[in-house]
């Protein structure tokens, strides 16, 4: 058994997901191979698990994971509106391969929901907000994560 990389012989195959021999996947159309002409330059990996014959038995298919930066609001404190304008300002510079997602917490349900009101983290880390950090220092944490 060998786990290879996708390659051009056996793209059909992947498209079909192992089951050319099936009359019954034919009627899925061309829509994983169009999906697949879309992402395939945008991260996706493919691997295939190949027998001794040569014959293709199993796969996996993964997208790496973005670096996530997200921002809990409430609007309430200047000092936490600052944070959250320099991490926006921070994924904008930085480009492609950041999520940026703002949450509100400007209700009694939201705040509830997250448990907190005004925050900061990347990737899934909290940044300490008092007193807020820099743009520069914002902008730094975010480029080590990318870099990881």
């Amino acid at each position: 058994m060998e786990i290879i990389d996708l390659s051009p012989e056996y793209e059909s195959l992947y498209c079909c997901c192992l089951e050319d021999w099936s009359d019954e996947m034919k009627e899925a159309g061309d829509h994983k191979d169009k999906w697949f002409q879309s992402i395939r330059d945008k991260g996706l990996r493919v691997k295939l698990a190949v027998d001794d014959n040569g014959v293709v038995g199993g796969m996996i298919q993964y997208l790496p994971i973005e670096l996530s930066v997200t921002s809990f609001i409430n609007g309430w404190c200047p000092d936490m509106n600052i944070v959250q304008e320099r991490a926006k300002r921070a994924v904008e510079e930085l480009g492609t391969g950041v999520e940026y997602k703002v949450i509100p917490t400007d209700t009694k349900e939201s705040i509830r929901e997250w448990g907190q009101s005004d925050a900061l983290f990347i990737n899934g880390k909290s940044v300490r907000m008092g007193p807020p950090p820099s743009y520069y220092k914002i902008r730094k944490k975010i480029s080590k994560r990318i870099k990881q």
